[in-house]
Formats: structure tokens, C-alpha cells, sequence
């Protein structure tokens, strides 16, 4: 007990102080672990960067996407006739276009989706530069990420290729599977290898927010540091002498 104070139990406020400070503690935990795991992601990516790349061959698609941007290699050769383009990409405040190839591995019965780099957008969006990509042997650097997702909303397009075959208006990774008959991984290798048609590869880094999950955890603590003050206020009261 505090000198000069009395306990007087409210089971309603009891049950609230309860609710409501785990939570708040269990957020701001959360958020600490978040910080913790970011901080080892991004120091696992600087150890693998700094080593020899990772080897894209015969794996599991539980094993390379938990690879994401780590730096990866391939051997093989790029299917020239499969390539397009993907409007509709902003680089630098820039629109612009994607070149997609399809990369078919050695050894491996799975093929590699490629992404080439990013181009300006003609003035006639239809009047496409021709595609050049070598078609002998190669080994490939990049960097493992996701593919560009299917949106949400096509303003009714069914297909993203209905005006040339090459020309995507948005990139959809079931119709190219569907398309190509490949069985591809479940990622895009966006390309580091100086390797023609020499495009902008200036691909997105890993971000940590590390900076934002501390805030958050900073900011639940004051929550539950506040129920906490608030409980005392108002179960506690002091003992006046008559």
C-alpha cells in the first residue's frame, strides 16, 4: 500500500485497466520485435550482397522468395521471342516502359522472368524500339524481387495486350504463364549485368523503416504508460484526517 492512501477496487475499471494496457504493451512488444527482425533482414541483405550471388537454380519457391533482394546469378539463355514491354511505369517522375524477357535456366525445367530495365515511352507509345537482347549462353546478375501484381481495376481490359502483342498496358503473371507455356519462378530478377539493350537499372532498395517501428513502439508505450497512471489516479485515494 502507498502511506497516506487507500485501495478502493473497482472491478469495472480493473477489467479496462487490464484490456487495455496489455494490448497497448502487447503493441509496443510488437513493434520492438519488428525493429529487431528489420535490423537482421537488412544486415542478412549486406552480408549476402557483399558475397558471391545467390545461385537461382532448382529451387524451392519457399526458398527464393525468402530471398528477396539479396543479389542472384543465373546461367542460361533469354527467350528473344517471348520479350515485351509494360507501359504505364514512372521513373523519376518519368513515364516509361519495362522490358520483360524470359530467361530459361540450364538444368533447370523452370524459367527465370527478366527484368531488362526501364525505358522512356516514345512519343508514339506504338511505334515500340525493336527489341535486342542476346540469345547466346549467359550468366545473369540481379536482384531478387516480386513481380509488378495484376491491378485491381483494368477499365474493363480483359487482356493486357489488346492493342500489339509486345505492348502490355499492365503486367499480369498468369496471363504470360498462360501465354508462354513456362513454368516460371515466382519472382522477377531485376537485371545488374551490363548486358544489351543497356536500359536504366536503378532498382529499388531494401527499406527497413526501422526509424518507424521504433516510433510506433515509443508511441503504444506512452499508451500503456498512461493507462497505467490513469488507473492509479482513480483507485487510489487519499486518506483525509478528520
Amino acid at each position: 500500500m502507498i502511506p497516506g492512501f487507500r485501495f478502493k477496487l473497482n472491478p469495472l475499471m480493473l477489467l479496462l485497466f487490464l484490456l487495455f494496457f496489455s494490448v497497448f504493451t502487447g503493441l509496443s512488444l510488437w513493434q520492438s520485435f519488428r525493429v529487431a527482425e528489420k535490423q537482421q533482414a537488412l544486415a542478412d541483405i549486406e552480408l549476402a550482397n557483399n558475397t558471391a550471388p545467390f545461385a537461382v537454380y532448382q529451387l524451392t519457391d519457399q526458398l527464393i522468395l525468402a530471398h528477396r533482394y539479396y543479389r542472384a546469378s543465373a546461367t542460361g539463355r533469354f527467350d528473344t521471342g517471348a520479350c515485351l514491354y509494360v507501359e504505364n511505369v514512372v521513373f523519376k517522375g518519368q513515364p516509361g516502359l519495362y522490358l520483360y524477357c524470359p530467361f530459361t535456366l540450364e538444368g533447370d525445367e523452370r524459367s527465370l522472368l527478366v527484368n531488362m530495365g526501364w525505358l522512356k515511352r516514345p512519343v508514339d507509345r506504338l511505334n515500340l524500339p525493336p527489341i535486342k537482347v542476346p540469345s547466346e549462353r549467359l550468366t545473369i546478375d540481379g536482384v531478387i524481387q516480386l513481380p509488378r501484381s495484376r491491378p485491381v481495376v483494368t477499365a474493363g481490359v480483359d487482356k493486357p495486350n489488346t492493342e500489339q502483342e509486345k505492348l502490355w498496358v499492365y503486367f499480369d503473371f498468369e496471363y504470360l504463364k498462360a501465354q508462354t507455356k513456362l513454368d516460371f519462378y515466382p519472382i522477377e530478377l531485376q537485371l545488374t549485368s551490363p548486358i544489351a539493350p543497356l536500359l536504366e537499372r536503378e532498382w529499388p532498395q531494401y527499406e527497413a523503416k526501422i526509424g518507424m517501428h521504433i516510433g510506433y513502439a515509443i508511441h503504444w508505450a506512452a499508451f500503456a504508460l498512461a493507462t497505467l497512471i490513469l488507473f492509479i489516479k482513480f483507485n487510489f485515494k487519499r486518506i483525509r484526517h478528520e
